[in-house]
């Protein structure tokens, strides 16, 4: 690691950070998302152990094609990923878009809504992990061959998800963008509860990031270790608690309390499919 991938004085690792958090790749306007079950645990974490990730460090020229890695709850199961492990992440996570019927009868997902009459999703249709790709225009038709070519040892594709460059319209046909939060990537805001009386444009990284305080100065859950069982410290070492090794921060999932949709994200710290990482899921298997 050198100077240029961490945020001078914030010990931000910005080269274990997914990209698509600190860039949302505007230049990319041709994108696919792949779902994918896991058919073979060890090929899948062959893949994703060195799959090219697009981190957050800046690029020049930008890179012509990206990817994005997402895991559920579900997906790291099938990953050999231990309990105990999991259980240190947050309950929305844990329990998924179907596994909490007053969230359903909240979000509306009932009669002709509810999860059994959803293509994916729910029950033998839960995705284990979403592949995000990104590409300039003229290049992503090859790069999801490939992609695709090199997945089919560990997965099957469930699902493919296109998309469409709809330029600066949302898509309930207002103009898009007018309002765009900035991630706190200096970390100049106090990580404190406390009265803010006047408005800002900026969100604590804790938000979004694992690993990192939010605007309650507060820390996401997510699995901490005993620090001795990573020697060669492989995994961050949790700001709140030193003597801790920081799992979540390596592998980024993020589930909103409200609805429990999961994101997900991978390196050593971790981001928001609202998207996600991984760098190496061997990190996460007990020792």
């Amino acid at each position: 690691m050198n100077a240029s991938t961490v945020a001078a004085g914030t010990g931000i690792e910005l080269d274990d950070i997914q990209g698509l958090l600190r860039f949302g790749f505007k230049h990319h306007t041709e994108a696919v998302f792949l779902l994918l079950q896991v058919k073979d645990a060890a090929a899948a974490c062959r893949w994703l152990g060195q799959v090219p990730l697009t981190s957050s460090v800046s690029l020049d020229p930008i890179p012509t094609t990206v990817v994005q890695v997402a895991l559920s709850s579900a997906g790291m199961r099938a990953l050999g990923i231990g309990a105990k492990v999991l259980g240190g992440f947050s309950e929305e996570f844990l329990q998924g878009m179907t596994g909490d019927p007053n969230r359903a009868r909240r979000l509306g997902d009932v009669g002709e809504n509810s999860p059994d009459r959803w293509d994916w999703g729910s029950g033998k249709q839960v995705p284990h992990v979403a592949v995000l790709l990104y590409a300039l225009p003229g290049y992503l038709d090859a790069f999801q061959r490939s992609i695709e070519t090199q997945c089919a040892a560990g997965f099957e594709l469930l699902y493919r998800l296109p998309t469409t460059d709809m330029g600066t319209v949302e898509p309930f046909g207002f103009a898009d963008g007018l309002s765009q939060p900035e991630l706190d990537w200096q970390r100049l805001i106090p990580a404190a509860d406390q009265e803010q009386l006047a408005y800002r444009n900026s969100s604590c990284l804790g938000e979004f990031i694992l690993g990192y305080p939010n605007e309650y100065g507060l820390y996401t859950p997510r699995p901490l270790l005993d620090a001795r069982r990573d020697p060669e410290g492989s995994l961050p070492r949790a700001e709140e608690s030193p003597d801790s090794a920081d799992v979540g921060a390596t592998v980024r999932i993020w589930s909103c309390a409200t609805c429990g949709r999961t994101c997900v994200g991978s390196g050593r710290r971790s981001t928001n499919v609202h998207a996600v990482q991984l760098s190496s899921v061997n990190a996460l298997h007990p020792r």
